[in-house]
């Protein structure tokens, strides 16, 4: 018995003396919080609020980007959809949102202009386009808010628009390995959290995760391609889970000449509105904001998204 209790002191000696030398060459390191950061810092910033399921989400009642008091772009809708109303509920990132230089108005976004187009369908329904895209979303974020949140607005159909923030750089976790900041449920990962030695343990182990990484040497995505699919399929099998096919629509960005995609983003069933997108820009539309942004749609080409959307629409539900 002694011999064991002998050994726990020494074990908890070497231990305090490790932390020690930690605090001592690594000043602050236990201060800076190894989960919950972003390449794109949106938790931080105004017109967003933190959310540990989320990460982040969009401050309701944000009058300046048509934020509605449920925390969504455009107006609020109740959650029970009442009878003769056709509901699409429509995933996404900032491309849905509707970012870009100046902003695109709520008006101008594909949720807004595909409601329009369907408002004169065949079967005399109410249509209603709910914009559930939030900046510096992936697919992981679209997955949990399409669970936790957007399936009670009993949608007809879903659309899932991401993929450009699933390929962002990692800080430290991807997007599934994250935690929430507040442990104090977890009393021992609360210690651990503000131990120097723990920390910078913790933090080798993600810097050698990140050399061998798949995405290249030193370079760790948000969310892996493979786990960018399963999230996808996760998207598909909730909807359907509640009547509600699931429609994908794969990111575009302005390469050096003319629009380009990314093939291995491709997730069926497809609604591919990049044949439409690159035929406009060589007619001299211009269809992505150009300069610094290169991936959100200009208003035209929201357009072109909602003419997409709704074709394909009218063609499986008679609309």
């Amino acid at each position: 018995m002694k011999r064991r209790l002998f050994a726990a002191a020494a074990v908890v000696l070497v231990l305090f003396a490790a932390e020690a030398v930690c605090r001592l060459l690594l000043p602050g390191v236990a201060d800076t919080a190894l989960y919950m950061r972003f390449s794109n810092p949106h938790r931080e910033q105004s017109g967003f609020i933190p959310d540990d399921n989320l990460f982040w989400r969009l401050a309701p009642n944000n009058d300046e980007w048509q934020v509605n008091a449920l925390g969504y772009r455009g107006p609020a809708v109740p959650e029970k959809k009442p009878a003769g109303e056709f509901r699409i509920v429509a995933l996404g990132d900032s491309c849905t949102f509707g970012l870009g230089e100046g902003g695109v108005p709520y008006e101008d976004t594909y949720p807004s202009v595909l409601e329009d187009l369907l408002k004169n369908n065949a079967k005399g329904l109410r249509v209603r386009a709910l914009n559930f895209g939030c900046p510096g979303y992936t697919s992981f974020q679209g997955k949990r808010l399409l669970a936790s949140e957007a399936l009670r607005f009993q949608p007809d159909v879903v659309t899932a628009y991401f993929g450009i923030n699933d390929g962002f750089e990692a800080v430290g976790f991807t997007d599934a390995e994250q935690r929430p900041v507040d442990l104090n449920a977890a009393p021992l990962k609360n210690i651990l959290r503000h131990s120097a030695l723990y920390t910078a343990l913790t933090r080798g182990v993600v810097g050698a995760r990140r050399e061998h990484a798949p995405g290249g040497e030193g370079f760790l995505e948000r969310v892996p391609i493979d786990e960018y699919h399963r999230n996808l399929d996760e998207i598909a099998r909730l909807a359907a889970s509640a009547g509600a096919p699931t429609y994908f629509i794969p990111p575009v960005y302005l390469g050096d000449a003319e629009p380009g995609r990314e093939d291995h983003r491709i997730h069926r069933p497809v609604i591919d509105i990049f044949p439409e997108i690159q035929a406009a820009h060589r007619r001299g539309v211009s269809v992505i904001f150009g300069g610094d942004d290169r991936v959100h749609p200009t208003p035209a080409g929201h357009a072109i998204i909602a003419k997409a959307i709704a074709d394909r629409l009218r063609h499986d539900f008679g609309l």
